[in-house]
């Protein structure tokens, strides 16, 4: 069984990818399952072989390779996500990043965060 647990930052993909870890490993055993965090699906799965009988990854993205599984239902995905406004609020609070300063953010644009702030806290 292969699962990609996707979905945009800072919108419980972590949580989601510990969730289908714990399932996953209760129900089968601990050392037939591969789980990590790859965003190259087909060089993760080159890598591994036949060592694994099911995997698990967490990514943000997904490649085309991983996404043509997807259509062929080869795979399961699992997509969290999130208001982008509460994402944005979410990374610049983990980060500590300044809202004066959105242009420091790699997923939102500074019109994003101004409309954010402008929502939030009105002048």
């Amino acid at each position: 069984m292969i699962i990609l647990c996707n979905g945009m930052p800072r919108s419980a993909s972590t949580w989601s990818y510990n969730v289908c870890l714990r399932l996953l490993s209760v129900e089968f055993s601990a050392c037939s399952i591969y789980a990590g965090y790859n965003e190259e699906f087909l060089g993760c799965v080159n890598r591994l072989g036949a060592n694994y009988r099911h995997l698990l990854l967490k990514t943000h993205t997904l490649d085309d390779v991983s996404r043509r599984m997807l259509q062929l239902g080869a795979c399961k995905a699992i997509y969290t996500y999130r208001d982008p406004f509460d994402a944005i609020a979410s990374y610049m609070r983990m980060f500590k990043q300044s809202f004066e300063k959105p242009h420091c953010l790699r997923f939102a644009t500074p019109l994003t965060c101004t409309s954010y702030t402008n929502r939030v806290a009105p002048a």
